[in-house]
């Protein structure tokens, strides 16, 4: 502690509370809640408009991370500038073999962020590395061109399946940042098409060492914006370029250790 006043009446405090909110009356219990750090969050989806939001599976959502309500499948839940929802479900089954559901974002712009293996594992995500469903996360965003930034999105799975990440972003034409691919070794097709279309796209952090191509990875940065950074694994050593790589005309950069 750095600071101690003592506040010769209840009117003084209050005074201060306005202008230093960190105070409190001696005898007062002192609260603090650190931040979590972005792996340990829900997905979650955050307004910068006025926005409307459905997942077309059954799931769970909340408005504060503490108290959770049961959503039926496609079911609307509303979001003012700033507010964010956030979602978590589990045992979900692909839906026509096109993953276990898909987000849809209507009436204004949003970021998406938090861990997306809250979608798979509930609320047991933290720490989870596994995807166990082909297709798994497939289209989860696809077409939403009302996403503009997913940057604070974390993709933790080490362990991937085929086609687990196809279409994740497919023709989010305003998205300017995508997510972290955290894995490290790719799996048949599991990139398939992932940002394709995403016209505005400029910024991706991708780990992997395996060296991409249309087994893995096929147009997954196909019609992306001619210019942008490329984050790449420091031991990775493919020099793809491309639609299947990194994008023809963007810089590459190294993630720190």
């Amino acid at each position: 502690m750095k600071y101690l006043k003592k506040f010769e009446s209840f009117a003084d405090y209050s005074a201060a509370v306005i202008d230093r909110p960190n105070v409190c009356l001696v005898g007062d219990t002192i609260y603090y809640n650190p931040p979590l750090p972005p792996d340990q969050l829900p997905l979650y989806i955050e307004a910068i408009d006025n926005i409307a939001v459905v997942f077309t599976n059954a799931c769970e959502y909340s408005r504060d991370n503490i108290s959770w309500t049961s959503l039926a499948k496609s079911a609307s839940v509303n979001a003012a500038p700033g507010e964010k929802i956030y979602y978590r479900a589990s045992g979900l089954t692909n839906i026509n073999n096109d993953g276990i559901g898909a987000f849809r974002i209507t009436k204004g712009n949003c970021n998406v962020g938090g861990n997306i293996m809250s979608m798979v594992y509930g609320a047991d995500f933290a720490g989870q590395t596994q995807l166990t469903l082909d297709s798994h996360l497939a289209g989860m965003f696809k077409q939403q061109s009302t996403i503009i930034d997913a940057s604070k999105l974390i993709l933790p799975a080490t362990t991937l399946t085929s086609y687990c990440y196809a279409s994740l972003f497919i023709s989010c034409t305003n998205l300017i940042k995508g997510p972290t691919i955290s894995a490290i070794t790719l799996v048949s097709n599991c990139l398939y098409y992932a940002f394709y279309g995403c016209t505005n796209l400029s910024y991706i952090k991708a780990l992997f060492k395996t060296t991409p191509g249309t087994s893995y990875t096929q147009n997954w940065l196909s019609g992306v914006a001619a210019n942008g950074i490329f984050v790449k694994n420091r031991e990775a050593s493919w020099t793809t370029t491309g639609v299947n790589g990194v994008p023809t005309g963007w810089t590459v950069e190294t993630a720190e250790a």
